[in-house]
């Protein structure tokens, strides 16, 4: 099309960036981060906090019982009895990240008869942040395998700091056999969890495992131009084009019709 006019270079120009067209606000991003856990150091050293995406995760069970590192596939300690009756072994282990998981329950001192942090005991299992932060997840070990019942549950929960309920995910009943992992998520569209609670209600004592903590945090609030700070840039790129072009039909009066 042949720029014959301001007004037709200004509509030009107007119709290529509507979309820029929005008004002054604040747009935030949330970044995800994964903590595989390989860094806990030896077997049966207590984890009570980690550093997740800059946040301070504290950890803490309902009886005390002290979070500790563990390898998959290796029998001491014992946390969980999974796959194939074998010692910490996940039943799908390219499911699970890495070799190095947490737990309270110490098979070989007792943990399946409820003395020495089964889950029953040990939960509700709790994160505290050090700030806000826009979700939160986990991977569960040898949980609701196939020896529960029917009606056993296991719930990850999210709530802010006035201890409003955000959000929550259920399970119920068995969901695979022994080793068997499963993915836990919650968020909040407000950035507002301050504490999450892995909490269930089990018929029997049982050894577990749990893997890969997610956090997510809420980027800082980038700004987007007002609406007409954007048509002033059209506006002064309108002029400053078409003045060139009229220029260049002065120059080159061959060209102009």
């Amino acid at each position: 099309m042949k720029i014959k006019s301001f007004a037709q270079l200004m509509t030009a120009v107007a119709g290529t960036t509507t979309a820029l067209l929005v008004s002054s606000h604040n747009v935030s991003y949330a970044a995800v981060f994964t903590d595989t856990l390989e860094d806990i150091g030896t077997d049966g050293t207590t984890v009570s906090s980690r550093i997740i995406g800059g946040v301070e995760v504290s950890l803490a069970t309902d009886g005390g019982f002290p979070l500790f590192a563990a390898t998959y596939f290796d029998n001491f300690p014992t946390a969980f009895e999974g796959s194939g009756g074998n010692s910490n072994a996940p039943l799908v282990p390219t499911n699970v990240s890495g070799t190095r998981f947490i737990s309270s329950c110490n098979i070989d001192a007792g943990c399946n008869n409820n003395i020495n942090g089964d889950f029953i005991s040990a939960s509700p299992i709790t994160f505290t942040f050090s700030q806000f932060v826009t979700s939160f997840g986990l991977t569960s070990l040898d949980l609701l395998e196939n020896s529960v019942s029917a009606s056993s549950s296991i719930t990850l929960s999210a709530f802010d700091d006035q201890d409003n309920l955000i959000d929550s995910q259920t399970r119920t009943g068995s969901q695979a056999t022994s080793g068997l992992d499963l993915d836990w998520f919650v968020s909040s569209s407000s950035a507002n969890i301050a504490r999450v609670t892995f909490d269930g209600n089990i018929n029997a004592a049982t050894g577990y495992g749990i893997d890969d903590l997610i956090v997510g945090v809420e980027d800082e609030a980038q700004s987007v131009p007002e609406s007409s700070n954007i048509l002033g840039l059209i506006f002064v790129a309108g002029i400053s084009v078409f003045t060139g072009i009229k220029c260049k039909k002065k120059e080159d009066p061959e060209t102009a019709e």
